[in-house]
């Protein structure tokens, strides 16, 4: 993020040269004296560090941001294979990911019965199941939804970016262990942010070709998972994109107009719910006294959750404030025409959570917008806000970050994964 210091001062390259050598080096030493917390949290917070300061896209940034990525990477596929400390079962926690596991060697979940699990997830477990175990399959799994992501960025000509939000993906999934939960949703979504990707691409022209392979890919992935078909609507939604923030001004005042109605209860939608079995699970109108007491126990709410709402809609109002403000800057045209296309993609992975909000489990309805929250976030400050504004958010987004790889503010800690210590 800081500008290249002129002639005669220091070369911000050698300076990053170094801290990747020291990093190197004291990752060797605690190898040696066997305090892997110490260097992740030590590392973690140069890195972070760096990838700031170097923010930019130069043949240098985008080598620092290969070897980041190839750090988190390791990072991401070690602690998704290790087994959780005080899980009795396999190592699992008794979640989701647990039931996944008996689904993925005999077809049937924890309780014994038949689930109710899309064809093309049962088809993966078969071709994967001979080759490797199912811990491997979700480190392979993790890391591959990683790179989607991070590919994504690219398609959305933000590769600057991939380093820092890399490096922000570790703290905010607490290395992918929510995510994990809800295994056929998380695949999902990796392959339909790549065919977003190959939607996009970097050119300018879209070809038939492309076309063809972003249409087979959301089909592949609504065979994992059916709630991906979201990613088939982008594309229909990016035909209209003509109309450009009008349209997007008008899906969100729509959004929040269906949010008002389904907390007080006066949506003309709210039959929805009963049109399908799966979110008939999720209504809190419609499930017996003791399942919704076990979703309060599990922590889940019965939904309308306005901190989701507010949260969600966070990127769209920095968006909207900084199109709004900038509209008569000539040389912000350019920025602002790159920056659509994913605040497209953004809203119309918001649209389900804001129309289905009553519903308990909204984290699952949001999961999509949610995986991408932090790369549309980042995206919109750092080519948006001002300078002054945009140093202080990075600063504090690192600090949070860092205390998270440190202590944990929440989930799962790097010394939980890691060392079995709480």
């Amino acid at each position: 993020m800081a500008e290249r210091l002129p002639g005669g001062g220091v070369d911000l390259r050698l300076v990053a040269a170094l801290s990747c050598g020291a990093v190197v080096l004291a990752t060797a030493l605690a190898t040696i004296v066997g305090s892997p917390v110490i260097i992740l949290v030590t590392s973690y917070a140069v890195l972070f560090g760096l990838a700031i300061v170097l923010f930019g896209n130069d043949g240098f940034t985008r080598a620092f941001n290969i070897a980041t990525v190839i750090y988190v990477t390791i990072i991401v596929f070690a602690c998704t294979y290790s087994p959780l400390p005080g899980a009795t079962v396999e190592g699992l926690p008794l979640t989701d990911r647990l039931n996944y596991y008996y689904i993925y060697y005999i077809g049937n979940g924890l309780a014994g019965t038949e689930e109710n699990i899309e064809a093309g997830y049962l088809l993966l477990m078969n071709i994967v199941r001979p080759f490797v175990s199912f811990e491997v399959f979700l480190s392979l799994v993790s890391v591959s939804v990683l790179w989607s992501l991070l590919h994504l960025l690219h398609a959305m000509r933000q590769e600057q970016l991939i380093g820092i939000v890399a490096l922000t993906l570790i703290s905010y999934f607490s290395f992918w262990s929510g995510a994990l939960n809800i295994t056929r949703q998380f695949i999902a979504a990796g392959i339909g942010f790549y065919a977003i990707s190959i939607l996009l691409g970097y050119e300018k022209n879209i070809t038939w070709r492309r076309v063809v392979s972003y249409v087979v890919l959301v089909l592949i992935s609504a065979t994992i998972h059916s709630s991906s078909l979201i990613f088939g609507v982008f594309g229909i939604v990016y035909t209209m994109r003509r109309y450009e923030n009008r349209m997007l001004a008008v899906i969100w005042a729509g959004n929040i107009l269906i949010f008002v109605l389904n907390y007080i209860n006066a949506s003309p939608l709210s039959a929805i719910p009963g049109l399908s079995d799966r979110l008939g699970r999720y209504d809190s109108s419609q499930i017996s006294d003791d399942s919704l007491a076990q979703f309060q126990s599990a922590g889940v709410t019965v939904g309308n959750r306005i901190d989701w709402a507010a949260a969600l809609a966070i990127p769209m109002i920095i968006y909207a404030i900084g199109i709004f403000i900038r509209r008569n800057d000539q040389k912000f045209q350019s920025v602002a025409k790159r920056l659509f296309p994913f605040a497209l993609l953004y809203t119309v992975l918001c649209f389900p959570f804001y129309l289905l909000s009553s519903l308990a489990f909204g984290d699952r309805i949001a999961f999509y917008a949610f995986l991408i929250f932090p790369s549309i976030f980042l995206t919109f400050v750092t080519n948006i806000v001002v300078r002054e504004v945009r140093y202080v958010v990075l600063l504090l987004l690192t600090l949070g970050c860092v205390l998270q790889m440190a202590v944990g503010l929440y989930g799962y800690t790097p010394k939980m994964w890691l060392t079995g210590v709480i």
